[in-house]
Parts: structure tokens; C-alpha cells; sequence
């Protein structure tokens, strides 16, 4: 008895075993996939961010990863505030996928502000109204459906421009090769003239412009894989500055009239599941630009960086997530480029604590951590006295979360801009708390209290980006 009972459990396991690797190992047909809601889109550019095309024939398990992944291409592409990716089994080994969209609204004539200080935590400190500049937008993100991408813009206050910028994300068969072009002149009668106490100080001019500058930019964007992209950039930049600027700080600049040639380069590999606020996955970039070619009259070499960002994502429990980011960076700029150079404390180099500083830094480390809890999971609520769906139709979530950024810098230039600093290699650090409130046209309004351990001070701070 005991030896038939054996018998019957090992062919009952060699059942269960055999069953799961045929599951494993099944092939399905994507016999069609069926589109609805991109009233604008045209049906070619929701295609080119799905990972299979009708007729191919996938293993099950590889086809459920594909589906997700299509629905994150989707959703990183700002077109759309809501994507669903759904199959249904035709047969045993056939599937019909169906693809729900609800769109943004592409065309948006809007006003923005910008601040001197680069955010609104330092400018709160002095509240000089002659620090605001005020920009009108005429956007539209979707031209002609085909994710084209047309801005003209003006700026009225500290910062008077006007520009616009043209983007084509497609321009070959293959759908894989982009262009994109660029301009902007500007004229500012206020600007950051040198640093004291590692923050900025300004100089204003009523009567004339400190600065006067334009730059010309021509770019191709290759996309060889769905997660991959290569930018490259060739930039023209004519700057003039005036008598005044150049009396108040000679070190500003050694030529009156300057103009030169900037190359850039980045590569990114991009895995996050949502990139305005993103919970699994990660994301890498490499970056390298060169100012002064020597090509034009006077031009000089300027200046040098590399740069790479390596972000991690990775949900820890069902409202428990991990974020870590680390940021490094090599430079090499001339010391009379004073307003050139790379800082601690500026855009995309941040450290949470420090929103009021900006430290020079020829090379530098970075490393963000959060743990964020997700008491308020993401809801989908309707405005009912709204009756368009691109924008009655929301979602929104919140987050506590626990944060502790470290940094190591050196410096070695801009003697003449930041010039009462210590210029010795250092480690900073912070830890802080906040909360993150997000919705849909990837809003991120972040509310966070934080301490700086250079400085031994507290602060308070709002944002409106994801911090990592």
C-alpha cells in the first residue's frame, strides 16, 4: 500500500509541475489590438509604444510583462491621464488586446511665474518683487496628433525673452530618429552678480540691461529601443555685458561681447513605471557637454562637464516604497567664466535642507534615500459640475515620507563669483520629513520640514517635482 501511495504522489507532482512549465511555456497569438479613446493621437503613435504588434506570437509569461511595460510607455509619454492595457482569451493559445485612453488636453495657452533664486524657499527670505519674472505660453504637446511638440513663449520682469522651440519625435520610417529645434533671446536688468555666505547676490540696473543674450540649439533625439534614448546638441550663445556688471565684478566675465559654441550629449535608459512620480523600477543617464570650439572669432575654451544619474525605485510592501537616487559629476571650467560652472544646490542637483544655498563644485557625489508611505492610496474621482473628461476625470494620492541626502564636493574655480567661500572638500548631509501630494498632469506638490547639518539650521520648503 505504502508503494502505491508513493507512486500516486510522484505522478501527482510530475502532474502539477508539468502542468505550470506548459503554462510557463505556452505560446498565444496577438491576433488584434483595438484602440479607443485617442480622439487626437493618431493610432500610429499609441502603437509605437506598445511591445508587440498584432500577429506576433509570445510565451504567455513574456506577453503579461510586455502589457505592463506598454502601459508605462503609455503613461511616460504625458499624452494621456489615464491608461488601461487589457486582453481577452479568443482561444487557448489567442489573445485580443484593448486599449482604453483618456487624453490630456494638449493646447494650453497658460502664465508661469520664475523666481531669481530659482525657487520659492529663497525667494521667500527677501520677497523682492523685482525677482519675479512672468512667462506666457502658447503650448501644444500633440501637434497635429502625431506628439509633435510647438511652444512660443514671452517673459515679462526680472527676466524680459522671447523664444520658441519646435519638436519632432519622429522623422524616419522606423520611427526612431527625432529633431528638435530651439531659440530664445533675452534681456535682464537684475541678475546674480557674485555669492556671499554660499547664496547669491544681485545686482539691478533701471536704466539698462545687465545682460543681453540669445542662443540658437539644433538637436537629434535617436530612440533605438523603447526605454532608450540619445540626445545630441549643437547650441550657438551670444551674451553682451554691460559696463555696469562688469564695474561691479571685473572676474564676471573677461570679454565685454562673448559668444560660443556648445556641444552636448545624453544617453538615458529609462525604467521607470511613471516618470513624473515614479514607485518601482530605475533610471540612468549619462551626460557630457564642451563650451568654445574655437570655431568663431575670440571664442576660447570655456568649459567641461561629465555628469551621470543612476535613480532606484522599489516598493518594499503594498503602501511601502524605497526610493535612492545618487548624482556624480567632473568639471573643468576657466576662472574667467565666473557665471558658467556646476553648484551644488542648483536644478537636478539639489539637496533637500539645502534650497537656500548654492555651493560651487568642480566635482561632486550626491545621494538622496526616501521611504515613503502611502496612506492615501490612489483614488479616481470625477468633477461633476466639469464636462470634459480631460479634465473632470482625476486621480490622486499622498505620501508620508522619511528622507536623508549626503554629499562630498571639491572646488577649485569661480574664485572671483563665490569669493568669501571655503573652497575645501566637504560632506553635507540632512535629514528631514515631508509630504507628497500627487495627481494627475503629473502634479507634485511636495510639502517638506528638513534640517542642514552644515548650517544647523531647520527649514520648511514646497516644491513642485518629485524629489528623486
Amino acid at each position: 500500500m505504502k508503494v502505491k501511495f508513493y507512486i500516486s504522489n510522484i505522478f501527482f507532482l510530475f502532474f502539477i509541475f508539468g502542468s505550470l512549465f506548459s503554462q510557463e511555456n505556452q505560446e498565444i497569438l496577438v491576433s488584434k489590438i483595438e484602440i479607443e479613446g485617442n480622439n487626437r493621437t493618431k493610432t500610429e503613435i499609441v502603437l509605437r509604444e506598445i511591445e508587440f504588434v498584432a500577429g506576433d506570437t509570445i510565451l504567455l509569461t513574456v506577453f503579461e510583462d510586455r502589457l505592463e511595460r506598454s502601459k508605462e510607455n503609455l503613461t511616460n509619454t504625458s499624452l494621456f491621464n489615464f491608461v488601461s492595457i487589457d486582453y481577452n482569451l479568443i482561444s487557448e493559445s489567442e489573445v485580443f488586446v484593448f486599449v482604453k485612453l483618456v487624453e490630456r488636453w494638449y493646447i494650453l495657452p497658460f502664465g508661469a511665474y520664475s523666481l531669481m533664486e530659482g525657487d520659492l524657499n529663497t525667494w521667500w527670505q527677501e520677497k523682492n518683487m523685482n525677482h519675479i519674472a512672468i512667462h506666457g505660453h502658447l503650448l501644444d504637446f500633440n501637434f497635429k496628433g502625431r506628439r509633435e511638440q510647438v511652444l512660443g513663449r514671452f517673459s515679462l520682469g526680472y527676466d524680459r525673452s522671447l523664444g520658441l522651440t519646435y519638436y519632432v519625435p519622429y522623422i524616419n520610417e522606423n520611427k526612431t530618429l527625432g529633431l528638435m529645434l530651439d531659440g530664445r533671446f533675452s534681456w535682464q536688468k537684475v541678475l546674480a552678480s557674485h555669492t556671499q555666505d554660499y547664496k547669491y547676490q544681485y545686482l539691478k540696473n533701471d536704466n539698462n540691461f545687465l545682460l543681453k543674450s540669445g542662443y540658437l540649439s539644433a538637436s537629434l533625439v535617436y530612440r533605438p529601443a523603447f526605454r532608450m534614448t540619445e540626445q545630441f546638441s549643437v547650441s550657438y550663445y551670444n551674451l553682451y555685458f554691460s559696463d555696469t556688471l562688469l564695474a561691479n565684478n571685473p572676474a564676471f566675465s573677461r570679454q565685454k561681447n562673448m559668444q560660443y559654441i556648445n556641444l552636448f550629449s545624453k544617453f538615458k535608459v529609462d525604467y521607470r513605471d511613471d516618470k513624473s512620480y515614479p514607485l518601482n523600477g530605475f533610471y540612468f543617464d549619462f551626460m557630457a557637454s564642451y563650451s568654445g570650439l574655437k570655431l568663431l572669432k575670440d571664442e576660447v575654451f570655456l568649459g567641461a562637464y561629465l555628469q551621470t544619474n543612476f535613480r532606484f525605485y522599489k516598493p518594499l510592501t503594498e503602501n511601502f516604497y524605497w526610493a535612492s537616487g545618487i548624482n556624480l559629476s567632473t568639471s573643468k571650467y576657466q576662472n574667467y567664466v565666473s557665471y558658467l560652472g556646476q553648484e551644488i544646490g542648483s536644478s537636478g542637483n539639489e539637496i533637500r535642507g539645502f534650497e537656500l544655498y548654492r555651493i560651487p563644485a568642480t566635482h561632486f557625489a550626491v545621494l538622496k534615500n526616501n521611504l515613503k508611505w502611502n496612506f492615501l492610496p490612489k483614488v479616481n474621482f470625477k468633477l461633476p459640475f466639469i464636462k470634459y473628461e480631460k479634465i473632470s476625470l482625476i486621480h490622486f494620492a499622498a505620501y508620508l515620507n522619511l528622507f536623508a541626502d549626503i554629499a562630498t564636493y571639491q572646488n577649485d574655480y569661480r574664485r572671483s563669483f563665490f569669493s568669501s567661500e571655503n573652497i575645501s572638500p566637504k560632506y553635507i548631509y540632512s535629514l528631514g520629513a515631508g509630504l507628497d501630494m500627487v495627481s494627475y498632469y503629473d502634479i507634485v506638490f511636495r510639502m517638506e520640514a528638513s534640517k542642514n547639518f552644515l548650517f544647523n539650521q531647520w527649514g520648511f520648503f514646497v516644491h513642485l517635482k518629485s524629489s528623486i
